[in-house]
């Protein structure tokens, strides 16, 4: 069903715009008075990501939440609601959470801005006194950060069609035209309002964008490869302190294990005293991420280990849920102390500043002066060619920790290629990192039913010292680390293909024409 945004800015206001409306339609008037409304969406913008803006609309009459396309186009829903949705399992039941949940997953949904204003709501009726349309005007405002005075955001027209009555659409906006000078929005409201408090859509994003030039310096390159990442750190920060949803740790700690891989991987172009020293600090700072994060995943998991247990057996289970509730709330208490620490705000500082200064005109370190693309090439495929050599050596036989070490070899590759991937051309770059990914899945979901196993065991080990662990919750748990074990063997059969498949002869040749080709040209010239 279509949803049409209209700008009715030139007339004289919203009294103006209303009484006209009841001087030509048989409009009968639903709501009138004050409103707030707030536009929700996820803090890395998926609603808009997919073309969507979700506006929760409160007035005298309740809460409506609206899903419509980008610029008005379609609606997707439209209905009252009671209470204001967090996450994708508080939305209503039935189409909205089928298509919208997927697209949330397990992030909150946030007030992203926020504008108050007046509204007028018209149900314009046939001659047998069927709605045949709904009318909403809206005149608002919004207020910027530290402000007191709010910006007008004008005067807009929202038609709601009814199905089944398209030509008094048509009709209607014939006269709408001709009458009010509505014409259709150029830009949606979202974008004005957020615009007010100096905000943009997707200005945030977990993935890593930084636009290299191919002849500047490695360190510079590094220092502003570096400076996004303190920055995507640093804006999860307040997330994770408020515990908003999970994914704001996870975001966190991802640019934490970015920042200590390019330290580590990159060698030759910071002073190595002050690489070590920060190093160690965000090396503290994954480890006291970690507590957190292992019961974030658990939780996010217990439906899916509820739901492998026989049916007799499921309810058994919940008194590990409210064990690993107990220990979150724990952990979080106890990282949020540690953001609170001297130790964290003085890596902040110094790391800040350490990033944000000039490199030096000079510089005796091997790599720091020399072109990041040389560098770059160079590394990467010394660690692919390190991934190919330890991958050959795996056999049936290879004990798990090897598999772990390659694994630590991929995500090493995985982020030098994501660090640099401007360098190169796009497609070419963009495949070889999802063949890399393909492979990497199987060495992480690996690893991960090892870890868990482990973890199982120690969990039931701590219930059983706080004496919540029953009988049945024993035998539950003893069941899942099975189901774990089987899965795990499954998963290691899958390891010889899908190695072949990331070291085909065209991806090899791939590697060498991106990579290598770029490390003997370098030879060559030197």
């Amino acid at each position: 069903m279509r949803s049409l945004l209209f700008d009715l800015s030139a007339q004289r206001g919203l009294d103006a715009a209303a009484a006209w409306i009841q001087s030509r339609f048989s409009a009968q008037l639903a709501e009138s008075g004050t409103l707030r409304h707030s536009y929700l969406d996820t803090f890395d913008w998926r609603v808009y990501a997919a073309g969507g803006v979700l506006e929760l609309i409160e007035g005298k009459a309740g809460r409506r939440l609206l899903w419509r396309s980008l610029g008005g186009g379609e609606i997707y829903f439209n209905q009252p609601i009671d209470n204001i949705p967090r996450f994708a399992w508080d939305l209503p039941q039935g189409r909205l959470r089928e298509r919208l949940g997927p697209i949330l997953d397990v992030r909150a949904l946030l007030e992203m801005v926020t504008s108050k204003g007046r509204m007028r709501v018209f149900q314009v009726l046939n001659e047998d006194e069927k709605t045949v349309l709904r009318m909403e005007l809206h005149e608002e405002h919004v207020t910027p950060p530290g402000k007191t005075r709010g910006v007008d955001l004008g005067l807009t027209l929202q038609l709601l069609p009814v199905r089944g009555y398209e030509s008094e659409l048509e009709h209607a906006i014939k006269l709408l035209k001709r009458g009010l000078g509505a014409t259709k929005v150029r830009r949606d409201p979202l974008e004005s309002a957020l615009e007010v408090i100096g905000r943009r859509p997707g200005d945030y994003s977990s993935k890593l964008a930084v636009q290299l030039r191919p002849e500047e310096r490695a360190d510079a390159a590094a220092k502003q490869i570096l400076n996004v990442l303190l920055h995507d750190m640093l804006a999860n920060e307040d997330g994770v302190r408020q515990d908003l949803d999970t994914e704001f740790l996870h975001d966190f700690r991802v640019a934490v294990r970015r920042t200590r891989s390019l330290l580590g991987q990159v060698k030759g172009i910071f002073p190595a005293q002050r690489v070590e020293r920060y190093r160690r600090e965000f090396a503290w700072l994954g480890q006291i991420t970690s507590p957190l994060r292992d019961m974030h995943v658990y939780l996010l998991s217990f439906d899916t280990y509820k739901a492998s247990l026989p049916e007799d057996r499921r309810e058994a289970l919940m008194p590990f849920r409210g064990f690993l509730e107990r220990h979150r709330g724990q952990e979080h208490r106890a990282l949020v102390q540690a953001l609170d620490s001297a130790r964290y705000r003085r890596l902040v500082k110094d790391w800040r500043a350490f990033i944000e200064s000039e490199v030096p005109r000079h510089s005796s370190l091997p790599n720091a002066m020399r072109p990041v693309l040389e560098v770059a090439s160079e590394r990467i495929w010394k660690v692919y060619k390190r991934v190919l050599k330890e991958g050959q050596a795996i056999r049936p036989e290879t004990p798990a920790p090897v598999l772990h070490e390659l694994r630590k070899t991929c995500k090493k590759l995985r982020y030098l290629m994501e660090f640099f991937r401007s360098l190169y051309p796009p497609k070419q770059i963009g495949q070889l990192i999802k063949a890399l990914k393909g492979f990497q899945d199987n060495l992480g979901l690996f690893q991960d039913l090892h870890v868990q196993q482990e973890s199982l065991i120690h969990f039931r080990q701590q219930m059983r010292e706080e004496g919540v662990l029953t009988p049945a919750t024993e035998q539950a748990m003893g069941l899942l680390i099975e189901a774990l074990v089987r899965r795990q063997h499954e998963v290691r059969k899958e390891f010889a293909q899908r190695f072949a498949r990331f070291s085909t002869k065209d991806n090899r040749q791939r590697f060498r024409r991106l990579f290598r080709r770029q490390v003997d040209t370098t030879a060559v010239a030197a």
